[in-house]
Order: C-alpha cells, then structure tokens, then sequence
C-alpha cells in the first residue's frame, strides 16, 4: 500500500513538472494578435482597384487625372 502510493506521488510529480514546463513554452511561443481598428485605413477598396485596373488595361495611356475625373464617386477618398 505504501509503495502504491508513492508511486502515484512520483507520477504526480512528473506529470506537475511536464505541466509546468508545457505552459512556459507556451507562453513563449504565443504571439498577440493583430489589434482591430490598428493602422490606417484603407483608402481605396479592392473593388475600386479592380475598376481601375480595367480601365487601364483598356487604354494603357489614360492618365491617372482622366481616371479620377470619371470616377469620381470611388476615388473621393484618395
């Protein structure tokens, strides 16, 4: 009976130990993560970029004054 026991001491221990071990790796390891609200807005949405991205490909010598002249309402922001 008293072997038993001390037996279940010493695995009790060890598993304490590897427990205790486990939980600073952890800590280590974690990263926090990315705040919301942090950084800028962005001030142009991918739709936006996608618009854009067709007109250029449609008539690569249009100028970026003509493009923001025809869209006037996506590129107020920018």
């Amino acid at each position: 009976m008293k072997q038993k026991f001390e037996v279940f001491i010493e695995r009790l221990r060890n598993y304490l130990r590897l427990c205790s071990t486990r939980r600073v790796q952890k800590a280590v390891i974690m990263v926090p993560a990315r705040k919301p609200g942090s950084g800028a807005p962005r001030k142009m949405s991918p739709r936006t970029g996608e618009v854009l991205e067709r007109e250029v490909k449609e008539d690569p010598s249009i100028i970026a004054v003509s493009l923001k002249e025809k869209h006037r309402n996506l590129l107020q922001n920018v």
